[in-house]
């Protein structure tokens, strides 16, 4: 069977999480089913090519009406599948706001057959089904440390590590995104311990001292951020290998987004981590939701705690070559093809 690549062409760094799926289910595909299938790549072949036919195309990036058409027409047989790795659903939404009405979403997949999304979109499978209709499934997360220039902290570096930061990393891209849960959680621990941590560095995307909003609304209600308390410290967005020289809390809170890169980057690195993703319940300090005071209790413990856990089983759960991973990829193959 030839199965045929599209969107190849973004493997060129992990400056983002889109490109790291990319980068790491090109990688898994090729390592695991180039013997039994042709891999080629459809960025380079092109549609004016003297292949005569193609089986499966797995479209990484949304193809556009027209490439849709002249794929169909030039293999007709041909089933198309698109992986959805980014948050189509909840930006769909946003356009239906009066301010967003002249916004353009990035592109969406044009008449594909079927479509793989991953485990933490599962609540919106019916939404995709509807809109292309199209068959749904879901597609194993998949992760390996590749990105990483540092190495897994030890007890040894806790041991020396006086002082208890507190780091939380959320872009504020988006309402998925977003660092204020994680600001109560430190204000309130604040609150009732200010001196259970040394420092909290809110790393982010939005310069909040231009944020007239947060500025009226919310700063004047967290004392944790007033400057006289020498406490906390904005900084600009910057990988979590230039973050954590030091042993220190990943303070983060999702929505519906509870498989991040940088959650396996944490546990993988041995980061004490406290958290609101259902996929890992069992690791790191985990809090309910947008549960504020339970955040607290977590986060006071992990800085009680102050310790490296290994998370190599949790790890081994995401690698590309877990037998298990490679078994239901192998399973959605045949499904499609059928």
């Amino acid at each position: 069977m030839i199965i045929g690549i599209s969107g190849m062409n973004l493997i060129t760094n992990f400056d983002n999480g889109y490109k790291q799926n990319v980068v790491f289910f090109c990688n898994f595909f090729v390592k695991y089913f180039s013997e039994e299938h042709t891999i080629i790549s459809c960025d380079k072949v092109g549609w004016s090519n003297n292949i005569t036919n193609i089986d499966l195309i797995i479209q990484l990036t949304p193809f556009s009406k027209m490439v849709t058409e002249q794929v169909k027409t030039k293999y007709p047989k041909c089933k198309l599948v698109f992986i959805e790795y980014s948050h189509k659903y909840y930006m769909s939404l946003e356009l239906f706001l009066p301010h967003m009405f002249n916004f353009t979403l990035p592109s969406i997949a044009h008449n594909i057959d079927y479509m793989w999304i991953s485990p933490q979109f599962e609540s919106t499978k019916y939404f995709y089904q509807s809109l292309f209709n199209s068959s749904v499934s879901i597609a194993p997360f998949i992760w390996k440390p590749d990105n990483l220039t540092i190495n897994p902290f030890t007890q040894k570096d806790y041991d020396k590590c006086n002082k208890k930061d507190i780091y939380i990393i959320e872009p504020n891209i988006n309402i998925l995104k977003q660092s204020l849960i994680p600001i109560l959680i430190v204000n309130e621990l604040w609150k009732k311990n200010p001196h259970s941590f040394n420092k909290v560095y809110i790393i982010s995307n939005n310069n909040y001292n231009e944020n007239k909003i947060f500025k009226a609304t919310f700063l004047s209600k967290i004392e944790v951020l007033h400057s006289k308390n020498n406490k906390a410290y904005f900084c600009p967005r910057a990988p979590i290998n230039d973050i954590f020289k030091l042993p220190g809390v990943l303070l983060s809170h999702q929505e519906n987004l509870g498989l991040n890169y940088i959650y396996l980057e944490a546990l993988y690195l041995k980061i004490q981590w406290v958290h609101n993703s259902p996929f890992f319940k069992d690791s790191g300090y985990y809090y309910g939701d947008k549960n504020i005071y339970q955040g607290v209790e977590m986060l006071e413990s992990a800085l009680k705690e102050w310790k490296a856990v290994d998370n190599s089983d949790i790890i081994n759960k995401y690698s590309p070559d877990n037998e298990d991973v490679i078994s239901k990829y192998k399973g959605l193959i045949a499904d499609t093809m059928k």
